[in-house]
């Protein structure tokens, strides 16, 4: 199970990091070529409107609910990743929650996690 959440592991980590190297949202430009610069801004693109979603998002949740916050986090970025289509299957909620509570199994997850909600609450 600590497998299928690693792709939220390493988008923390990203978002994470984002805020401490770029805290202006300004990315770096790409000198590996057109392609790779293409790639990236795209890639920056969608990180963007991501944290655009989240910051909304988790703003309309109690500060006094951290359950609700990560899970809000959770489902904007399965949503984000996998399609809004998604969240019509009657089975999201419980994988929501399933995936929410595997991210407190490691405490360092755990911290960055609430660590980057409360940033992105501002």
């Amino acid at each position: 199970m600590v497998d299928s959440i690693r792709p939220f592991v390493a988008l923390i980590r990203t978002l994470s990091r984002k805020k401490v190297e770029a805290p202006d949202g300004v990315a770096e430009p790409d000198i590996a070529g057109d392609t790779s610069a293409n790639h990236a801004a795209a890639e920056a693109n969608r990180n963007s409107e991501l944290e655009s979603r989240l910051r909304a998002r988790l703003a309309a949740v109690d500060a006094s609910n951290p359950e609700q916050a990560r899970q809000t986090f959770v489902e904007t970025v399965l949503l984000s990743q996998l399609g809004e289509d998604l969240a019509r299957d009657p089975a999201f909620a419980d994988v929501v929650a399933r995936v929410s509570d595997q991210l407190l199994c490691d405490a360092q997850t755990r911290a960055q996690l609430a660590n980057l909600i409360a940033t992105l609450r501002g």
